[in-house]
């Protein structure tokens, strides 16, 4: 098992190797592969003004797409004081401006048609060591509604 501990130094966000709900899944190479949705979803996290960074080096990174009806996002680790300072409601908000795009600009990285089950898999680490993983798969409303109650229960302490 790996310690993905997440400092200051390493960013905001550290994208982790993995697909959520497919513990054990390898490539051919031996290699924990991320989801193919990985870029696309670091372009949403700096939109958002995120500084984001891999657990793993570019060249040892490989990359696994599923044909089903079905979304796999990225395993990121969040650093709680970075979403403390972000607005409320952050969490949701990345989801919803990967799932339907940003409301000004389009739809531009919105996936179409909108999958019939999401899964995600994030975690958030405190100063103090500890962390908290947040596990969801199921519809894309279930899942946005149980981000929200994820953050807000990190909010409130």
């Amino acid at each position: 098992m790996h310690d993905w501990a997440v400092t200051e130094a390493q960013g905001t966000v550290v994208v982790l190797p993995g697909v959520p709900n497919m513990d054990g899944l390898v490539v051919d190479d031996g290699r924990v592969p991320y989801p193919d949705t990985t870029p696309d979803f670091v372009k949403i996290l700096r939109r958002h003004g995120l500084t984001v960074t891999f657990s793993e080096p570019r060249e040892d990174r490989r990359y696994v797409t599923h044909k089903a009806f079905e979304l796999w996002l990225p395993i990121v680790n969040f650093v709680f004081d970075a979403l403390l300072a972000l607005e409320a409601g952050i969490l949701a908000e990345l989801l919803k401006d990967y799932l339907y795009g940003e409301p000004d600009d389009g739809g531009g990285d919105a996936q179409a048609p909108e999958p019939g089950i999401l899964h995600i898999d994030w975690r958030v680490s405190r100063s103090d060591g500890t962390a908290e993983e947040f596990k969801a798969n199921g519809s894309p409303a279930a899942v946005l509604e149980a981000v929200g109650e994820f953050e807000k229960h990190l909010r409130d302490g």
